[in-house]
């Protein structure tokens, strides 16, 4: 099976915002389906659960091929809040009614053990995505009505959560939140870092991931075939990772319902907020927790124009590597905000793309004014 090395024309597809996650990270672009070929596996969907599979199949040796009709975490998983729980929207009291104290027990320790290979993985395979061990709290709806979180307490504690307790009120400063419930153990990441890493390993142990390749049909049976424009995949197991699944259209799709979640992200200042987990018992529910960005971090600089003294607040907004006419170079991406009157002053934005060695070399300006836009790139240099 050979490629081509086309881009993905839109890098951020099933949304007209950008997350957090798609703002400070550059995922890799991976090449379009241009053969038909055969493989051990073809795995449809390339989000977390797509290239975790493909990632575990490859590590045993086996033949892989993944398609995704967009980019890598183009989807839900780009999209994600990224906590880490073992802690069930559902309620484990639910789950006992549903799914017997068996099925409360294996959802419990499941979702466990994939936090537990998530931190295996990144440790393995040496990734960078922000993986940080913390408490979670779920709150009252209504604070001072601690009756739901008693029942959850005493259901999480059958289904083998025996470290989970009710504390007096979550660790927020300037909410009093009531009786809560204490999941020590959880865990939050950065989605697309984390991804970017297991992709980068997946091609690294032979496994071939197409971008802007849609899989338009799919036949069972021995061997397996994909369509997906004008070629096939053929493979001897075919595994469809979608967040809604597209091989059957009413075995899924008549026990769904579609849900709109909500997410607001703001800067706050580093430390006023705790490192924790925290949901509510409402419905719909409230959660939040904290992103502490390497490239997110910002610093101060006194500025002078003309004859007057400004500060100037640099954000680090992401890495990206761009191409202009002095060549190829790896960059961070920063946006100068002047905290008090001046020509960018909330007017308008300039953003720099400084190369990510010692030097920081100024490679691209961009910006929008009111009286227009400016861009200059480097032409000449560059090189140590």
């Amino acid at each position: 099976m050979t490629t081509s090395e086309g881009t993905q024309s839109n890098p951020h597809p099933g949304g007209a915002t950008t997350s957090i996650w798609q703002s400070t990270c550059e995922v890799p672009r991976f090449p379009k389906l241009t053969k038909s070929g055969s493989t051990d596996v073809c795995v449809i969907g390339a989000g977390i659960a797509g290239l975790s599979v493909a990632y575990h199949l490859a590590r045993d040796g086996k033949k892989v091929v993944v398609l995704d009709d967009g980019p890598i975490g183009g989807g839900e998983t780009g999209r994600t809040t990224a906590h880490l729980t073992n802690a069930m929207d559902d309620r484990f009291y639910w789950l006992e009614d549903v799914h017997g104290a068996e099925g409360a027990r294996l959802t419990a320790s499941s979702h466990g053990a994939a936090i537990n290979r998530i931190q295996q993985i990144m440790q393995l395979e040496g990734i960078d995505c922000d993986f940080e061990r913390l408490d979670g709290y779920l709150m009252s709806h209504r604070p001072g009505d601690s009756e739901e979180l008693e029942r959850e307490a005493q259901a999480a504690e059958r289904s083998g959560l025996t470290d989970v307790s009710l504390v007096d009120r979550a660790p927020i400063a300037g909410f009093e939140s009531g009786t809560a419930l204490r999941f020590p153990g959880q865990a939050q990441f950065h989605a697309l870092k984390y991804l970017k890493g297991v992709a980068e390993a997946i091609r690294r142990m032979g496994g071939r991931i197409f971008c802007e390749s849609h899989a338009d049909s799919i036949e069972g049976g021995v061997p397996a075939l994909v369509h997906a424009g004008h070629y096939v995949v053929t493979a001897d197991a075919i595994v469809v990772a979608t967040n809604v699944p597209i091989n059957n259209l009413f075995a899924i799709h008549t026990k769904q319902a579609p849900y709109m979640t909500y997410v607001i992200g703001a800067r706050v200042p580093r430390g006023s907020v705790p490192q924790v987990l925290s949901w509510d018992t409402g419905d719909p529910y409230h959660y939040i927790r904290t992103q502490p960005l390497a490239v997110g971090k910002s610093f101060e600089l006194a500025a002078v124009s003309g004859k007057k003294k400004y500060r100037l607040l640099v954000l680090c907004l992401r890495e990206e590597t761009i191409e202009v006419p002095a060549g190829k170079f790896p960059c961070l991406v920063v946006e100068p905000v002047l905290k008090e009157e001046g020509l960018f002053k909330a007017k308008g934005k300039l953003w720099i793309w400084l190369t990510r060695d010692g030097r920081h070399l100024p490679v691209k300006m961009q910006s929008k004014i009111p009286v227009g836009s400016i861009k200059a790139e480097l032409v000449r240099g560059g090189n140590p």
